[in-house]
C-alpha cells in the first residue's frame, strides 16, 4: 500500500482498486496484482479485513471508544459493535486463520512466536510493498513500506495489531 499517499490531505484517503478495463493496459498488470501490485489500501482498511477474519467473517464498523466512565468510574455511556456485513463465512475466515497461524509457527514471520506466551497461538502475515511513485507512474524498488498484521490468539482473537516501517534500513 502507498503509505506515503495516505494522509497528504490531512485525512486517510480510500484504497483503491482497478476497474476491469484498466487491468489490461499492460502485459504485466494482472501478473503482479496476486502479491499487491495495482492494489492499495489504508491501514484502517487492513486492519478491518484481518480483524473480519479474526470476527468469523464479520466486518465491524471500527471504533476508537469502548465506553465512557465518570470520576467514580461508573460506565456512563457504552459504545456496541455494529456488524456492516459478512464478508466471508465463518468456515473461511476459520482457514485463513489456519493459514496465518502457519506463517507465523513456521513460514516468514517464525520469529513473532513469543517465547514469554508459550499457550498463545498468534497468527499473521508479513508483507513487504514497494511504493508507486506517481511522478513516474510506476513502483519504485527503492522505495518500501515493511509490515506485519497479526491476530492473537489466532483462534477467539481478542487482539489484531498492524506495524507498519516506512523506508526500512
Amino acid at each position: 500500500f502507498p503509505y506515503t499517499t495516505l494522509f497528504r490531505s490531512g485525512r486517510e484517503e480510500s484504497g483503491r482498486l482497478l476497474k476491469p478495463a484498466e487491468l489490461t493496459r499492460d502485459d504485466r498488470t494482472l501478473k503482479t496484482m496476486g502479491f499487491g501490485h495495482a492494489v492499495s489500501v489504508t491501514p484502517i482498511q487492513m486492519v478491518m479485513a484481518y480483524a473480519a477474519i479474526a470476527n468469523g467473517g464479520k466486518l465491524m464498523r471500527p471504533q476508537i471508544v469502548k465506553e465512557w466512565r465518570n470520576s467514580n468510574g461508573d460506565v456512563v455511556e457504552k459504545n456496541k459493535p455494529v456488524e456492516l456485513r459478512r464478508v466471508v463465512s465463518e468456515k473461511t475466515a476459520a482457514t485463513i486463520r489456519k493459514m496465518l497461524n502457519r506463517v507465523v509457527n513456521s513460514g516468514t514471520a517464525k520469529r513473532v512466536a513469543s517465547q514469554k506466551l508459550p499457550d498463545v497461538l498468534f497468527g499473521g502475515k508479513t508483507g513487504t510493498a514497494e511504493k508507486y511513485n506517481h511522478l513516474t507512474r510506476s513502483y519504485d524498488r527503492n522505495s518500501l513500506v515493511a509490515s506485519f498484521i497479526g491476530l492473537a490468539p489466532s483462534e477467539d482473537t481478542r487482539y489484531v495489531c498492524l506495524v507498519l516501517v516506512d523506508d526500512p534500513q
